[in-house]
């Protein structure tokens, strides 16, 4: 038969055989295993979700690459891009959980993302979420939990590289910056490396919006009045139905305009940047590392996140983690917004970008971005299940089972042959009746192809059966 198609899969999703699906089944079967031992419930939220929930706290890269589109009632719907603001909204509207509780969930399924980089838009995905706890022992065991179950799978020790954005944040709030700066910083902090130049970053802020002007940054304020941002809020709730209102109308303004007033001088600014590439430069053992940081912020901020990160880190040989394969990452910023505080990266061999395969932080407000009162403690992390393991040399454990085929070519031997199939399946074996195959010069050929145990031919009341 001459195949022809004129309807092709969409870009960047891939069909699935049964050796694929059977790791995966695999995987995902050890890792809920292995979460159940540490106690953790497994849950599954909808695949689809309303579009406002990842829009919150997200990154603005993973806004663009969402899979959204109207569902039939008229809603902005989006197939989820990850897990966590999913079990966020799960565990604020659900009443049977208790917000007091130290909740424990694992979740093992797919993600969608549409990545214009590679040819792949979902991501088979294992992780695991505690929310209602602040203690930071959760962190260490949230770290160590990725990385022993990672070990397992490996087989050999994994790397993590770890950090605190909170860090960041205590020194852009003491140099004053903006909540649109500090997202640009934020953005950017790639730009701070060992090959930093302020001309190009000037550049780069100026692309984002950010203009400078007799030495001070222009505020938004100043480019559209009060009066004009106003009448667009009036268009917007009064013609947009899919509007979507969380506070009144004052609030948003009054908020636009808090976020948007602050002036901050050029020379300031760069302080920030030249403070902030000091600290993200720094690459050396856990206790150097934390020693320097601890000199260059000593004038800046009172050391809480810097005190904690080296503890929470410190705490993971209590795990039997050697800490020669921790690195502290001062400049790590993880790619959705809603990362308050620790943040962490997985990977194997090396700290590239190529062997990265999962991680994790805390994002304790989350939960208020999405109507609490009050920030609520959380944290996880995230594994890329199928990145794991093509970097795993894993073999699946060998089946047994033999595999039985039934040539049938009168159906005046059905009931003989189904018979024998029922006999064989009763042994544990796979076993089916073929009707199709006529081609007997190639019958072997074809059973070692499909991997078959044993052909059983049935002529007459005389049964055939050929070891393959």
């Amino acid at each position: 038969m001459v195949k022809k198609n004129n309807i092709e899969k969409i870009y960047g999703f891939n069909d699935k055989f049964s050796e694929d699906l059977r790791k995966f089944s695999y995987m995902r079967e050890r890792f809920l295993d292995f979460s159940e031992k540490w106690g953790y419930m497994e849950i599954s939220p909808p695949i689809i979700e309303n579009s406002d929930l990842f829009k919150r706290k997200s990154g603005e890269t993973f806004i663009s690459d969402l899979y959204q589109f109207s569902d039939p009632s008229g809603m902005n719907v989006s197939l989820r891009p990850e897990y966590t603001s999913s079990i966020m909204r799960m565990v604020i509207e659900d009443d049977m959980f208790d917000l007091d509780q130290d909740l424990r969930f694992s979740y093992s399924g797919e993600i969608y993302r549409y990545d214009r980089k590679s040819k792949k838009n979902y991501i088979m995905q294992n992780g695991i979420e505690i929310i209602g706890n602040k203690n930071p022992v959760t962190d260490t065991e949230i770290i160590a939990l990725s990385y022993l179950f990672s070990k397992e799978i490996l087989g050999q020790n994994p790397l993590i590289s770890v950090g605190n954005i909170g860090i960041l944040f205590d020194i852009m709030k003491y140099f004053n910056v903006s909540e649109r700066e500090s997202l640009f910083l934020l953005k950017n902090i790639d730009q701070l490396g060992s090959n930093f130049d302020q001309n190009n970053f000037k550049t780069l802020a100026t692309e984002f919006g950010l203009f400078f002007e007799n030495g001070a940054e222009i505020a938004l304020v100043n480019k559209f009045s009060v009066k004009e941002i106003n009448k667009l809020l009036d268009f917007e709730i009064d013609n947009n139905k899919k509007f979507s209102q969380t506070r009144d109308k004052e609030s948003i303004l009054n908020n636009l305009v808090r976020k948007a007033s602050i002036n901050t001088t050029e020379a300031k600014f760069f302080e920030c940047v030249e403070i902030l590439s000091r600290v993200i430069n720094i690459d050396k053992n856990i206790e150097e590392s934390i020693s320097e940081v601890g000199e260059i912020i000593k004038d800046i901020s009172d050391k809480k996140s810097l005190s904690s990160l080296y503890n929470i880190v410190k705490n993971l040989e209590q795990y039997g983690i050697d800490l020669s394969t921790v690195k502290l990452d001062y400049g790590l910023v993880r790619d959705w917004g809603y990362y308050s505080s620790l943040v962490f990266n997985l990977y194997v061999n090396s700290y590239d970008s190529h062997n990265l395969f999962g991680g994790g932080g805390r994002y304790d407000n989350l939960g208020k971005s999405l109507g609490l009162e009050e920030d609520l403690p959380a944290l996880g992390f995230a594994i890329d299940s199928e990145k794991l393991l093509s970097f795993s040399k894993i073999i699946l454990p060998k089946i047994n089972t033999k595999k039985i085929v039934i040539l049938l070519d009168n159906s005046k031997n059905l009931k003989q042959a189904l018979e024998i199939c029922f006999l064989e399946r009763n042994k544990g074996n796979i076993s089916y009746v073929e009707t199709k195959f006529n081609n007997q010069e190639n019958l072997n050929h074809w059973a070692k192809e499909n991997k078959i145990n044993e052909l059983i031919i049935l002529n007459g009341e005389e049964i055939d059966r050929r070891k393959i």
